[in-house]
């Protein structure tokens, strides 16, 4: 544990699951999907539309954010989740 994390999340709406499903005790950066879900129940959703709208260019942007910038304290956007 503790690995720094990109994690990809579905859109606003959908802003619950950035509390259950985060990473515990790593510091992480999130990704959001810029699509609003079409499902009406997220855990059985059939295509996640709000997912596979996620470039993944934008991925490897945070990702490439994270790593040039891993030695400074973290801001809003990154958030180091509670053990």
């Amino acid at each position: 544990m503790g690995v720094p994390t990109v994690v990809l999340f579905g859109p606003e709406q959908l802003r619950i699951d950035r509390v259950r499903f985060r990473p515990w005790c790593a510091p992480y950066v999130a990704v959001e999907s810029p699509r609003r879900c079409e499902c009406t129940d997220y855990r059985s959703c059939a295509r996640p539309v709000c997912l596979e709208a996620i470039a993944p260019e934008r991925v490897a942007a945070a990702a490439r954010q994270w790593l040039a910038t891993a030695d400074r304290p973290l801001g809003a956007a990154e958030r180091k989740s509670p053990c």
